[in-house]
């Protein structure tokens, strides 16, 4: 039997060291440290900071555990204290499933007949790097952009917060875990920041090349493409973590290495049309999070995640406003051309306010998309006072008024929408999310259940949102079969989360408590950072008796805003808290 793989880099014949536990080759251990074995190489080419190969190993003091082993094939004592200080950074960050953990032993040399061999034993984190990832032709939509962009900075934040950064964020570092979360790894280019570099930062100064004793300096590294103008001369600083997350979003999105894609004047890159599937809201905070000049990005962490919380509604609201702009532009210009003779309206002044209405109609959507609302409503107002029977006005303003939180605005304008065009599917959700928002569950069931009537996501959507009325009232079996119904017609994971965890809602109110913790661990994996999944996943484990799995769970309930703005959500974070107080 093979005994692996030998590490010695000058050995002839690595791969086919005997079955001893000494090479029968060169001699050179093949248990290392007395406990590790390598089992084969993870990758050929060399490490862009040293001269390392990666190992799978195991470790036969824990029943074979799988490991990922690093072996420094060159023994400078630069780079020899380059791996030390991996090792010590791994050790610090403790982050498993987030960060590879190192072991406690486990930064070693082994002897080898010319020069020892340094190592570096690391938790083997399971699943696909995204280089793999994309070259299997996969893109990041939206609603993953989101997730995965959320918890890259919760990663990053975990680093920052020891005052160290990362300084090689790209698809090939990155691990996407069977449970949907990412993990950041290779850490070799890490290096700390001291408090006389922050300082200086804070100050606004940009540190320059200094001396190598100096304790703000910085080596120049990165990676063509991912890594920002400053740390490529040498002077990183947080920020340009943020710069290297943003590269990469834009390489999974665009299926184009960012290096492919041009730059305007001012070096922004253009990419955008490679995206076509995503709103500019989250393409303008990319474009900060990738600004030319580090002090445009976001000044740390936290600032993004609070960002990022709202950004959602942003979204929602840019592409409720983008979907009338459509047809409040040219489409309306032709319907009204043609409408001014099959109707009737013969005569040229008719005919010219007519067009004049809709040149106000699309100047205000205009308006509207630019977050000028205020002009936007002016102009809808003038146009509707030269032709009251506009139905993308109508409904351009009732978005306006919710988004303001107009209620009995937008319901008029959306009632005026669906007198003029009574299949409106979208307005029908809509006015169901509207009045699902006021606890009128009633005519939100009305509305829901016509939106239902579409063909695309939207009717998932108010398919879902039924089932939650549903459940609220109640109604528990028919609650559980819409979501169940729903769950077959869509492919889209946060859909999925949704779905199930309305699923899994309506079988703990029935005391189905083992079917409750399967749907709600499902969905879990789907959407982890969904506030609501975890409130209910804690009532469904505290009924079964987990209670150290029920309080991690009430943890998240409380940690997320996803959905925090549900009533229920509310009720929960409540309960737990006065429990708590």
């Amino acid at each position: 039997m093979n005994s692996g793989w030998c590490i010695n880099p000058d050995c002839a014949h690595p791969n086919e060291p005997g079955e001893a536990d000494g090479c029968q080759w060169c001699g050179t251990d093949l248990l290392l440290a007395g406990r590790y074995r390598a089992i084969h190489p993870l990758q050929n080419e060399r490490h862009p900071l040293a001269s390392t190969t990666l190992f799978e190993a195991i470790d036969q003091s824990t029943g074979n555990q799988p490991k990922v082993l690093k072996v420094l094939c060159e023994p400078s004592r630069a780079k020899i204290a380059r791996l030390e200080q991996e090792y010590n950074v791994l050790m610090l960050l403790d982050a498993p499933s987030k960060i590879p953990s190192a072991d406690l032993d486990g930064f070693f040399s082994v002897p080898t007949p010319s020069l020892p061999v340094h190592c570096l034993v690391m938790e083997k984190i399971a699943g696909q790097p995204l280089n793999q990832w994309l070259e299997a032709g996969n893109r990041l939509s939206q609603e993953n952009a989101l997730i995965w962009l959320r918890q890259l900075i919760e990663i990053i934040a975990i680093v920052h917060d020891r005052f160290y950064f990362h300084r090689d964020i790209k698809p090939d570092n990155l691990i996407l875990q069977p449970n949907g979360q990412l993990a950041l790894i290779d850490f070799g280019a890490c290096r700390r920041i001291s408090e006389t570099y922050l300082v200086k930062l804070r100050m606004g100064e940009t540190p320059h090349y200094v001396s190598p004793n100096s304790s703000y300096s910085i080596t120049a590294v990165g990676s063509a493409g991912y890594s920002p103008s400053e740390q490529l001369h040498g002077r990183g600083v947080p920020q340009s973590d943020f710069f290297a997350i943003a590269r990469t979003l834009v390489h999974l999105l665009t299926g184009r290495h960012p290096a492919q894609l041009p730059l305007d004047e001012s070096g922004q890159l253009l990419w955008r049309k490679h995206a076509p599937q995503i709103a500019r809201p989250l393409a303008d905070f990319l474009d900060e999070l990738q600004s030319a000049s580090w002090r445009k990005r976001p000044s740390d962490t936290e600032i993004i995640l609070q960002r990022l919380n709202r950004l959602p509604q942003r979204i929602r609201r840019y592409q409720l406003f983008m979907s009338t702009q459509f047809r409040a532009g040219a489409a309306l210009a032709g319907i009204l051309t043609a409408a001014s003779f099959i109707w009737g309206v013969n005569s040229w002044a008719a005919y010219q306010q007519l067009f004049q209405a809709r040149q106000l109609a699309e100047r205000g959507a205009q308006n509207q998309l630019g977050g000028k609302l205020e002009l936007a409503r002016q102009n809808y107002q003038r146009a509707l006072g030269l032709d009251p029977n506009l139905p993308e006005v109508h409904q351009n303003l009732a978005l306006l008024c919710q988004g303001e939180g107009n209620v009995p605005c937008a319901i008029e304008h959306y009632q005026q929408t669906l007198k003029l065009t009574p299949d409106n599917w979208q307005v029908h959700y809509n006015l169901g999310n509207l009045y699902d928002e006021q606890g009128d569950y009633s005519h939100a069931e009305r509305h829901y259940g016509l939106a239902m009537h579409a063909d695309n996501r939207l009717a998932i959507d108010a398919a879902n949102n039924l089932s939650r009325i549903n459940i609220i009232k109640g109604d528990y079996s028919e609650a559980a079969l819409l979501a169940a119904q729903a769950l077959k017609q869509t492919n889209d994971l946060v859909s999925q989360a949704a779905l199930l965890k309305n699923l899994g809602w309506a079988t703990l109110k029935q005391f189905d408590y083992g079917d409750a913790l399967r749907y709600l661990q499902r969905a879990k994996k789907l959407d982890p950072q969904r506030a609501d999944i975890y409130c209910l996943l804690a009532q469904a484990q505290e009924a079964q008796g987990f209670e150290v799995e029920a309080k991690q769970s009430w943890k998240n309930c409380l940690r997320y805003d996803s959905t925090a703005g549900l009533p229920e959500v509310k009720a929960w974070r409540e309960r737990i808290l006065n429990r708590v107080l």
